[in-house]
C-alpha cells in the first residue's frame, strides 16, 4: 500500500508491482488520498477487461503493425519478448489468426 501512495505521489521510492498496478488501474479507479487510501469504482464495471481479453489485444495490435512478422528480430515475438513457438501458442489458444488480405483488382 505504501508503494502505490509513493506512484500516486510521484515519489522515487515507486517500485515494481506499486508502479505496474498503478498504471494498469489509472483512470478506471478514482483514488482518494487521506491517511489511508480508499479506492471507489467508478468506471470499474464497464472498463474492467480479463487479462486473457488485454493479452489479446496487444499481440493483435503488435502483429497487425508489423504486417504479421512473427518471427526474426524485428518480429512480433522479439517485440513482445516471447520465443516465436510461444507467441504462436498464445495465437492459437486466444483464437488470433491473421485476417484474409485481398489482392488488388
Amino acid at each position: 500500500m505504501i508503494g502505490l501512495l509513493a506512484c500516486i505521489r510521484g515519489q522515487p521510492t515507486c517500485k515494481g508491482n506499486a508502479l505496474l498496478l498503478f498504471f494498469l488501474q489509472g483512470g478506471a479507479l478514482g483514488l482518494q488520498l487521506a491517511d489511508k487510501l480508499e479506492i471507489s469504482s467508478l468506471l470499474l464495471s464497464s472498463t474492467v477487461r480479463t487479462l486473457e481479453e488485454m493479452e489479446r489485444t496487444q499481440i493483435f495490435k503488435t502483429l497487425s503493425e508489423i504486417r504479421w512478422r512473427i518471427d526474426g528480430k524485428d518480429g512480433a515475438a522479439a517485440i513482445l519478448g516471447l520465443h516465436a513457438s510461444t507467441l504462436r501458442a498464445r495465437m492459437h489458444k486466444l483464437g488470433i489468426v491473421r485476417p484474409e488480405t485481398r489482392e488488388p483488382d
